[in-house]
């Protein structure tokens, strides 16, 4: 206890070494943010033990801050070319690290209109689509992963961003029983 509190009043936290936390300015981009962190992520993730192998294609929708963090766990623990894997963002945040990663990045937003002609392409039998988007509708995306033979995983469940603008409906038919209930429609 007294050892606890001595550590404690030294500044530093138990479990913690000193020099190991890296410091930068609150103004400034966190340094694992940086091209520079880009790096030591992807030497990090080819040397890493793989606790499994997936041979199929893997596309990603969505790269905000869950896929930027997720996507140097999946090189790291498992066997899959980055070559293998796709993301599909609405916007160009996070380019450069999937470039130093090895891996192939498609600015395209989706919509009802054009997410079929976007994805298609992306997925066979076998595939696996990894949706860590916001404003997609997860049914469409279940019944394209069902259609294609590709597996399918969600953070949640979504809707159509331009469905959410139309016109206002009853608060029921966006609680998450219903989503849930249209989901399990698809049996």
């Amino acid at each position: 206890m007294a050892a606890t509190r001595s550590r404690r009043k030294q500044g530093s936290l138990p479990g913690l070494r000193r020099g190991k936390l890296d410091r930068h300015d609150p103004g400034e981009r966190a340094p694992a943010a940086s091209l520079g962190g880009t790096h030591r992520a992807a030497s990090r993730a080819r040397r890493a033990i793989k606790h499994a192998r997936f041979g199929g294609r893997l596309a990603i929708l969505g790269f905000g801050s869950i896929g930027q963090g997720v996507l140097p766990l999946i090189l790291r623990h498992i066997d899959i070319d980055p070559k293998r894997i796709t993301i599909v963002n609405a916007e160009e945040r996070g380019q450069e690290l999937a470039r130093a990663l090895g891996v192939r990045f498609v600015r395209s937003p989706l919509a009802k209109s054009n997410y079929r002609d976007a994805l298609g392409p992306e997925l066979g039998p076998g595939d696996f689509l990894l949706n860590l988007s916001v404003g997609v509708s997860s049914i469409a995306l279940i019944e394209l992963c069902r259609e294609c033979g590709a597996l399918y995983l969600d953070t949640c469940i979504e809707t159509w961003a331009e469905d959410d603008l139309a016109t206002p409906a009853s608060p029921a038919t966006y609680s998450s029983y219903a989503f849930r209930e249209a989901a399990l429609a698809l049996r």
